[in-house]
């Protein structure tokens, strides 16, 4: 059940009425003390992240007067991550298949996704998509 349904148990007065009704007192007690533990729960997950949050920024700032002590300039460490991120292009691969669409010469290398239009091409010549040996007429 989604959340929404039982939201009129909590926030209206009469559908609520009548769920208590439903049910004995001690039930009713232990619904009460599981949510109360569900709250208390929520209540200490919040506090720890807000303490985590609160180390961080702590560490951060901490960080930040080290390296102002030390003459480290933060945008030239954001430059050197930058410059290392970096990963060399590959060089185009050759092309292994061609076919025609409309007119126009298209290749592809067979390698990734095949293209829409090769896909296209394979269904009008009944040419079975996941058996390559049948795409031998596209071969360049």
């Amino acid at each position: 059940m989604d959340i929404l349904d039982y939201t009129p148990i909590f926030t209206r007065k009469k559908i609520r009425e009548e769920f208590v009704q439903e049910f004995d007192i001690e039930q009713l007690e232990k619904f009460s003390l599981a949510f109360i533990d569900s709250i208390e729960a929520k209540k200490n997950k919040i506090a720890e992240e807000e303490l985590k949050l609160q180390e961080n920024k702590k560490f951060i700032t901490e960080t930040l007067k080290e390296f102002n002590v030390r003459g480290i300039d933060i945008n030239h460490i954001s430059k050197v991550i930058e410059k290392k991120r970096k990963t060399k292009k590959q060089k185009p691969r050759a092309a292994k298949y061609t076919w025609k669409e409309n007119g126009e010469i298209k290749t592809w290398a067979g390698v990734g996704i095949v293209p829409n239009s090769f896909k296209k091409e394979l269904e009008k010549n009944n040419k079975n998509l996941k058996d390559k040996s049948t795409w031998t007429d596209y071969l360049i």
